[in-house]
């Protein structure tokens, strides 16, 4: 698609000041492509470590455009959480600025980093010199997504090409894209929404990309949106919350087709704001996974109230089932060439036959419409950004002053989940609440950090010994 695009004028990305168009994207990767070739032969694992930029998407192409595998890194995540990601991906190139790789260089690696200054092509060796890192990842791996960053068993997502894109066509098919869409960018790129709904759909129309800047607030949100003509964008529901201010902004959205929502529960009082407000007709709940490439199903706006707390449909290249015995609700299988190659370094894999094992429990009703009714797993969902309960689990133990810990998701209504946690403390141990969230804050992006710390005097047990999860209407 690169190539095919080469010597393109149309805009391909805008980014404040700066515009590229597909032409100068291209040159501009391919420069970066020729400095990563140098360092590194192909197939090598390239991490990208930088905010939704213009310099992103050239970084992103230029591996790409080098036969290496893309591993990007959120850009606010921890030294500790980049690290771990960087060691246990086996990255050898390391694209970023020169403000990260001066924190980066004072991290001990177990082998060798090449650090590329995305804005000058210097280029800065890190690590152990002499030990090489060797990428595990299948031939036809073009990028791997993280869904947890734990650092003792993390889930890194394999996605070929053929993933991706067919995931890309599946979503323009369920749309309506064409080539003149203007997406607005304002979930990271680095996850899997970002990634494939928005960043390869673009290449894969010829369309525009413009990174939105500045707070999240509806004055500046629907500015942006008039200014550049915005066509579609894609929130997760904090957002969307926020931007539904209640004000008339009609004029500021005529030209916006497409709103898709998702990545965690969305509560029927801020639907129901959505299919009162300007918004309406662009109204798209999706529902997806990293695992899946991004998207599994849409709801569009002229199936909401008859399909209320519907997920939608299937995409058109996409197969569902309900794997239950009363053929009513049960865990969710997706089958489909946008199911993922499997998890990077783990030999357990959810896809048996072809179907993805979703871990959502659902159903389908007699029109096709799915419905989710939970999860199965230990996933919390917040602002649309995945935790796991045993990596924070893990970090509020390394605390010398807690002796167990259990983390658990709830509703929240402003970011869909939040982590809460149940923690004993050590014998003699004294530390506040606020003390030890900070502790957290240390090792854990912002979002993994529980919302709530309650010291409890022991944990519930089962019979075997282990500690007992709690399920939903334990605290709900």
């Amino acid at each position: 698609m690169l190539y095919l695009r080469q010597h393109s004028e149309k805009t391909a990305v805008i980014d404040n000041e700066i515009t590229l168009t597909y032409k100068e994207l291209f040159d501009k990767a391919s420069l970066i492509a020729k400095k990563i070739k140098l360092q590194a032969s192909v197939r090598q694992h390239v991490a990208i470590l930088l905010p939704n930029s213009a310099n992103y998407v050239v970084a992103y192409c230029a591996a790409l455009l080098a036969d290496c595998v893309v591993i990007p890194i959120y850009y606010n995540a921890t030294p500790q959480e980049i690290k771990h990601c960087i060691e246990f991906c086996d990255v050898s190139i390391l694209i970023t600025t020169d403000a990260d790789a001066k924190e980066l260089c004072s991290q001990e690696l177990r082998h060798r980093l090449t650090i590329i200054n995305i804005n000058t092509l210097e280029s800065t060796v890190i690590g152990n010199k002499s030990l090489i890192a060797y990428p595990a990842s299948p031939s036809d791996v073009s990028v791997i997504l993280g869904t947890s960053g734990s650092t003792n068993s993390p889930k890194r997502v394999m996605l070929s090409d053929e993933n991706m894109i067919e995931n890309a066509l599946g979503i323009i098919q369920s749309l309506g894209y064409t080539e003149n869409e203007r997406i607005l960018v304002v979930l990271p790129l680095t996850f899997a929404s970002g990634n494939t709904s928005q960043l390869i759909v673009s290449l894969v129309l010829s369309a525009t990309i413009c990174i939105y800047h500045g707070a999240l607030h509806p004055k500046l949100f629907y500015a942006t949106i008039k200014k550049y003509r915005i066509t579609s964008t894609t929130v997760v529901p904090s957002i969307l919350k926020i931007i539904l201010d209640g004000r008339d902004h009609t004029k500021e959205c005529e030209t916006l087709k497409t709103l898709c929502f998702g990545g965690g529960p969305t509560d029927n009082t801020t639907i129901k704001r959505v299919m009162n407000s300007p918004l309406r007709k662009a109204y798209v709940q999706m529902y997806g996974q990293t695992e899946a490439s991004t998207r599994i199903s849409h709801l569009h706006y002229n199936d909401c109230f008859e399909k209320e707390n519907s997920v939608g449909k299937q995409l058109y290249n996409i197969c569902v089932r309900i794997d239950a015995t009363d053929n009513e609700v049960g865990e969710i299988y997706v089958k489909g060439k946008n199911v993922m190659r499997g998890y990077y370094k783990e030999t357990v894999s959810p896809i048996t036959n072809g179907w993805l094992a979703t871990g959502d429990i659902g159903y389908m009703d007699s029109d096709g419409y799915l419905y989710i009714c939970g999860r199965k797993k230990n996933l919390i969902i917040v602002s649309g950004m995945n935790v796991y309960a045993e990596e924070v689990e893990n970090i509020l133990r390394q605390s010398p002053a807690v002796s167990e810990a259990l983390v658990y998701g709830v509703c929240d209504e402003n970011r869909g989940e939040i982590p809460v946690a149940d923690v004993v403390l050590a014998t003699d141990a004294n530390i506040t609440e606020q003390e030890l969230k900070a502790y957290c804050s240390a090792s854990l992006s912002e979002y993994k950090v529980p919302a709530q710390i309650n010291f409890v005097k022991a944990l519930e047990r089962t019979y075997n010994g282990k500690i007992a999860r709690k399920r939903r209407n334990d605290y709900e």
